[in-house]
């Protein structure tokens, strides 16, 4: 619209519009192509009816012509081009394989390919995401429902701090000379403290799609150290995913175990945390790599090597560890949960007059 507005005389100039990917694989295979997953986030696609959406090209004042054929993301839309195969070494029948959007090729490489499957990426930013095989919504909008990598739907939630509030928490703050140092006296902090994160440095994205939110320390008394301002802060970013997982429950969407992934699950103490608090098992991958695992994947069903996403996953993807709730914990947690959701509302208004 910026560009409809702003620069109208660039805008009549268009030929095409694409996402980054696709103008990559236009340019190996000169085909004009995207993924249902990765279309999913421009706001003109029928998400429900995996179709470019009437309404919204109006609305932009988009010609459909314009717009790339629509795929799923492991299918192959061409063959590499006689000249760069040649550049490359290749042969002229390597197959381009579409491919689609972060979160959805990370959620392949992380086997979650089944209906209500659930993933949580704890990196700079955490994302709860669960596949549906039918298309869900919740009523104010506050999940993300797109199309996924395997061909059916979605869900997600996004905290937009989480990996990246330890970052800040220990680089920045505390300018600690290691992680190590700071979570291993974590572990020796007592569970019952009642001191409490919000962990919205960027603002927040779920449930709260505000972008005046403010990360704050609360509880604190003289009595407290640097171990409780630790536990506080990773189980702030657990109740924060918890936010995103509860609207998970209600679309109707039920995991029985979460796959973990992102940086901060190389810390075993916040995987069993974020078990307890949502009192879901928790399992580890035998690789670090899912996004680039995922685009293997997506890219071994195009080429014919499996039959579907599904039977690939399973034949590739290992787990390693499990983290199992601990009842007593689970119970603790829930308490300090209700209490973590009574302080947004109560500081909303002083967050915007900042």
């Amino acid at each position: 619209m910026n560009v409809l507005q702003n620069e109208p005389d660039n805008f009549k100039k268009i030929a095409k519009i694409c996402l980054p990917k696709d103008y990559i694989a236009y340019k190996l295979s000169g085909e004009f192509a995207t993924d249902y997953s990765d279309a999913s986030g421009t706001l003109y696609l029928d998400v429900k009816n995996k179709k470019w959406s009437d309404d919204m090209m109006k609305i932009l004042d988009i010609d459909e012509n314009k717009l790339p054929k629509l795929y799923d993301s492991f299918s192959a839309i061409g063959t590499i081009k006689k000249d760069i195969a040649t550049e490359l070494g290749l042969p002229n029948d390597v197959k381009i394989v579409i491919g689609g959007g972060d979160q959805a090729v990370a959620a392949v490489g992380g086997g979650i390919v089944e209906n209500h499957h659930c993933s949580i990426s704890l990196g700079t930013s955490g994302a709860v995401f669960a596949t549906s095989d039918e298309f869900v919504m919740e009523d104010e909008g506050k999940l993300h429902v797109f199309c996924d990598a395997r061909g059916k739907y979605h869900v997600m939630g996004v905290t937009l701090s989480a990996a990246a509030s330890l970052k800040w928490y220990v680089e920045d703050f505390l300018k600690a000379s290691s992680y190590d140092e700071v979570l291993t006296e974590v572990e020796k902090s007592d569970i019952n403290e009642n001191v409490y994160y919000l962990p919205y440095l960027s603002g927040e994205r779920t449930p709260h799609n505000d972008p005046d939110a403010k990360a704050t320390f609360l509880g604190m008394t003289v009595r407290h150290e640097r171990k409780d301002m630790t536990r506080a802060l990773l189980e702030g970013v657990c109740y924060s995913l918890r936010d995103c997982y509860e609207l998970m429950h209600e679309v109707g969407i039920n995991p029985k175990e979460i796959i973990i992934n992102g940086g901060g699950a190389k810390n075993d103490f916040w995987c069993q945390m974020l078990a307890d608090v949502l009192h879901t098992k928790i399992k580890k991958l035998d690789i670090n790599e899912g996004p680039a695992l995922g685009a293997a994947i997506l890219a071994s069903v195009g080429d014919g090597k499996y039959s579907s996403v599904s039977n690939a996953c399973q034949d590739i993807i290992k787990t390693t560890k499990e983290f199992t709730p601990d009842e007593v914990s689970s119970k603790i947690y829930s308490e300090k949960y209700k209490k973590y959701k009574s302080l947004y509302p109560m500081l909303k208004d002083f967050f915007s007059s900042l």
